[in-house]
This record gives C-alpha cells, sequence and structure tokens, in this order.
C-alpha cells in the first residue's frame, strides 16, 4: 500500500470517527416530535431513523462500536506508516500516540458532537440512510 493511500485510509478513518461520535451525540438531541411528524408523513430517511431508534440500545451499541473500530484502524495504521519509516518501535509509539491522541479527541469526538449538539436536526436527516445501515450491519 503507498504512502499517500495508507495516510489518506487513515483521514478517511478521522472523518468515520466524527461520524460516529457526532451521531451519537445527535441521536440524543434529535426532535423526536418531527421525528414522529415525519415517519407519519411518510418520509424514508426518518422512517428509518424511527426504525434505528426504537432499538435505542442496539444502536448505540452498533455507533460505539463502529467508533472503536475506526479509531483502531486510523491509530494501527498511521503506527505501521510510522514504524516503516523510523524502524524504532518505541519511537513510532510514541509519534503515534502524540499524533493520535489529542487529534481524535478534538477532530474525532469534540467538534463532532458539539456541532450535532446544536444542530442535530438538520444533520441527522441526510445521514439517516448511513445511521440505518451501520445499525442493520451490526445487529443482524
Amino acid at each position: 500500500m503507498t504512502d499517500i493511500a495508507l495516510l489518506l485510509f487513515v483521514v478517511l478513518m478521522f472523518l468515520c470517527s466524527a461520524f460516529f461520535s457526532g451521531v451519537e451525540t445527535g441521536i440524543y438531541r434529535l426532535s423526536r416530535f418531527r421525528l414522529r411528524l415525519g415517519a407519519e408523513q411518510g418520509w424514508a430517511f426518518y422512517k428509518q431513523l424511527s426504525t434505528a431508534i426504537a432499538d435505542g440500545q442496539g444502536l448505540i451499541l452498533s455507533l460505539l462500536l463502529g467508533n472503536n473500530l475506526v479509531n483502531y484502524l486510523a491509530t494501527s495504521c498511521l503506527a505501521w506508516w510510522l514504524l516503516s519509516y523510523l524502524k524504532d518501535e518505541n519511537l513510532a509509539e510514541f509519534y503515534t500516540t502524540a499524533i493520535m491522541t489529542p487529534s481524535l479527541f478534538i477532530f474525532g469526538e469534540i467538534l463532532p458532537k458539539s456541532v450535532l449538539f446544536y444542530r442535530a436536526d438538520s444533520f441527522i436527516r441526510p445521514l439517516a440512510p448511513a445511521i440505518w445501515s451501520v445499525w442493520r450491519i451490526c445487529t443482524i
């Protein structure tokens, strides 16, 4: 795997981490009235969300599982990339920890949760198919 592809994969995992973290908070902040009204009016994405939210524990478990998985994948890929250049395991581990811990905390946790805390209704609606898909895959 080339260096650019590996680093792009790490960036993709950051975006996935932001998705899972933000949706976790957004699900709690979503207006249940709008959700029920949209489902009754026949909007497909509201029906999908209603189905997933009805299984609250399964949805949260799916989101937490996905978030942990992408965080581990991002960290592992960065460690692998650094190890190929540094040739010292201890140094690669140190740099991976020094880079990933604050980066994932800020860009993968704090920012997405803050955005979806205030704008859950506008952001969750277009993400409904992805949320439903993750929930279905994890609850099979």
